[in-house]
């Protein structure tokens, strides 16, 4: 940027509009440098009669003031005050409409980027400002593919009303279980209501070709305050298979005072058969760490497997299938690595590029259960055909160098790594979940598939992916 465009923030006029394009990370993170506060300040000095003066800025510095953090924001706020004036950022993917001042601080949602997409009234929808100036100002409309929303379609008191009721409702569901007693296979969902007002929920499941819940859905009345536990059994058409997963789509209806109607919050929830998987030991010699998965032949292979679309996220229209992106894997432990084998199935492998978020890259999540530490330690790998570009390493930036090589194949490209047991904890279990993300070009779009639902995520289950000596 700075070779082609010189610095990066600057200022410009068009139609007696001062336009103020700030860079939030120029100082460090979330931070406006001495010498860029200083520029602004000086450029809104020689402006005073402008018409107006639009600030663009990624991050929504105002907040991070606000919140007690120093972030170089304060000279440039106190430069604009008295002057007409409306601020526009992004970065939290969530609209919000903020009047500071008298003045309209926008922080914008998404066109195209990350979101879990819950609508307007969440402030988590894709759009494109349209601003146009007359008289009185900037007039602000947000146009989305189905309609134009108004400036206040999220508003700093609705969305602080709303995500307070979000922040107490919760549905979860146990793993799916053997009632010997009853002789049928079993689960409970749980629905909690923390908010402060009463809460309707249904829930629906989604077909499965062997598990049938009863009942098939949950219609519930919950008063603030209130946790409910409904048990679910299931008819079962055929033999129960390990790794069966059953999800219940959900959607929860609470009045919001300050919108004056009801506002639905939309989830899933997964119940799973899984049992434990096998950590098998081997001699320290018995896996050489070089992307031949030759050597896994004689411990199990590579027993578990990938193939979406339940843990699928990013650009999932962009996965076509299995043979556009899948992976088996197999995990193994010898007395100072715990071993992981991946083969992937991958019908462009981009590699040899940098950073790694431009080529396809794995990660790894991997919790010690018994170890005195159950935080998860996470490690990125690029794998490469280029033994020059190959690496793993921790996402936290330190710890012990990482065993990693990578191979071309047929279908893809198959991987090793050896995570030194110091790193990690020597546990005699480990939670562990895979994923790769899949570019087909580097400046394109990503998908990420992974073994497991994210752990911190509505579709996980307790214990998902735990591997035991």
């Amino acid at each position: 940027w700075e070779k082609r465009f010189g610095r990066s923030y600057y200022h410009f006029h068009y139609k007696d509009v001062l336009f103020l394009a700030l860079n939030s990370e120029d100082g460090g993170a979330t931070r406006i440098g001495k010498e860029q506060s200083d520029y602004f300040v000086h450029v809104l000095g020689d402006n005073r009669d402008v018409r107006w003066t639009i600030v663009l800025t990624h991050k929504p510095l105002w907040v991070h003031e606000e919140n007690g953090d120093e972030t170089g924001w304060a000279p440039i706020a106190a430069a604009l005050k008295g002057r007409d004036h409306t601020v526009f950022a992004g970065h939290r993917h969530q609209y919000v409409a903020y009047r500071r001042e008298g003045m309209d601080y926008i922080d914008l949602a998404t066109t195209g980027g990350g979101s879990v997409l819950t609508g307007p009234v969440h402030g988590r929808f894709d759009q494109i400002v349209w601003v146009t100036m007359n008289d009185q100002g900037p007039q602000i409309a947000n146009l989305t593919l189905n309609g134009i929303m108004d400036k206040n379609v999220r508003t700093e008191e609705s969305g602080r009303e709303l995500d307070a009721i979000a922040a107490g409702l919760l549905v979860d569901m146990e793993p799916v279980t053997w009632n010997s007693e009853q002789g049928w296979w079993q689960t409970s969902a749980t629905v909690v209501n923390n908010s402060d007002r009463t809460v309707k929920m249904h829930g629906d499941f989604t077909p499965h070709p062997r598990l049938h819940p009863i009942p098939s859905g949950l219609d519930l009345e919950l008063n603030a305050g209130e946790r409910r536990r409904v048990p679910v059994r299931f008819a079962l058409s055929g033999t129960a298979r390990s790794e069966e997963f059953v999800e219940m789509a959900y959607a929860m209806e609470a009045m919001s005072d300050v919108l004056g109607h009801a506002v639905i919050w939309e989830g899933s929830a997964v119940a799973a058969l899984e049992p434990e998987h096998a950590l098998p030991a081997v001699a320290p010699d018995a896996i050489a760490t070089d992307g031949d998965l030759a050597d896994w032949s004689g411990i199990g292979g590579l027993s578990q497997r990938a193939a979406g679309p339940l843990s699928l996220s990013g650009a999932i229209a962009d996965w076509s299938g299995p043979d556009d992106l899948s992976f088996r894997f197999g995990v193994a432990v010898s007395d100072e690595f715990l071993h992981v084998a991946m083969d992937v199935v991958d019908d462009k492998w981009i590699d040899k590029t940098l950073p790694h978020t431009t080529q396809d890259f794995g990660q790894l999540l991997i919790a010690p259960l018994d170890a005195g530490n159950s935080s998860p330690v996470q490690i990125y790998f690029k794998p490469s055909a280029d033994a020059t570009q190959a690496a793993a390493y921790f996402r936290s930036g330190s710890g012990p160098a990482i065993p990693f090589a990578a191979r071309e194949t047929p279908d893809g490209y198959s991987m090793e790594i050896a995570i030194p047991l110091e790193a990690v904890g020597n546990a005699r279990a480990f939670r562990i979940n895979a994923g790769i993300t899949d570019v087909d070009h580097p400046a394109g779009s990503r998908s990420n598939l992974f073994w497991r639902p994210a752990w911190q995520s509505s579709r996980s289950w307790e214990n998902s992916g735990l591997f035991r000596r």
